[in-house]
């Protein structure tokens, strides 16, 4: 099951670029790190963020790599 419906990735599908969830108030993060999160599965970063997104009241967000693997 897809669970993001924001993903942005090169043509090769190995390097993520964006990620997230669409909503109405929006978090937005900048990553320094790479993330193994996909469309479909979280990782520990991803779960971190969307936990933080929910207990601020935001409806959705979007993770941007600067260092994407």
């Amino acid at each position: 099951m897809n669970q993001h419906n924001i993903y942005v990735n090169d043509c090769n599908n190995k390097r993520r670029l964006a990620l997230g969830k669409s909503g109405k108030r929006m978090l937005f993060v900048i990553g320094l790190n790479p993330s193994t999160a996909t469309d479909a599965e979280a990782d520990p970063t991803i779960k971190r963020v969307e936990k933080v997104a929910n207990n601020a009241g935001f409806d959705g967000y979007l993770m941007l790599n600067l260092c994407s693997i």
